[in-house]
């Protein structure tokens, strides 16, 4: 394996590894502990001085489940945002994506029938539909 390869591998497992890190927690447990919230924090390490930031950000709603999420940089600039909305069965039904201005990019909305997605529909900034996909199920 070459340098670029390895650089390549290694960047892809960084990236497995951090993206994995917000949904780890599972709802059952936070509702159980009654977790309303929770902070990631990253540290680095330059010429022996430390420095820290916020880097991860979640709410959670009364059944565990996240409600909101927000990803950082360094300067404490939202990099990433995402809202979502639940059904009674806490099946995802809204997903809303924002800019780092806190301004709507995407909205996903999610049908269910008999506890089966069926339909997820992706709109655009505007609110027009971008895209749609349905899901099929047969005996």
């Amino acid at each position: 394996m070459n340098t670029k390869q390895t650089f390549i591998s290694i960047l892809i497992t960084i990236l497995v590894f951090t993206s994995l890190s917000s949904v780890a927690q599972k709802p059952k447990k936070m509702k159980e502990l009654g977790i309303k919230s929770k902070t990631e924090w990253q540290y680095t390490y330059e010429n022996g001085v430390e420095s820290k930031y916020i880097e991860y950000q979640a709410t959670y709603n009364s059944k565990g489940k996240i409600s909101e999420e927000k990803w950082f940089d360094e300067k404490g600039n939202t990099v990433k945002h995402f809202s979502y909305k639940y059904n009674q069965d806490g099946n995802e039904i809204e997903k809303v994506t924002y800019n780092s201005r806190n301004e709507v990019v995407q909205k996903e909305e999610t049908s269910y029938e008999n506890g089966l997605k069926v339909e997820k529909k992706v709109f655009d900034s505007q609110g027009k539909l971008k895209s749609k996909k349905v899901f099929e199920y047969k005996n």
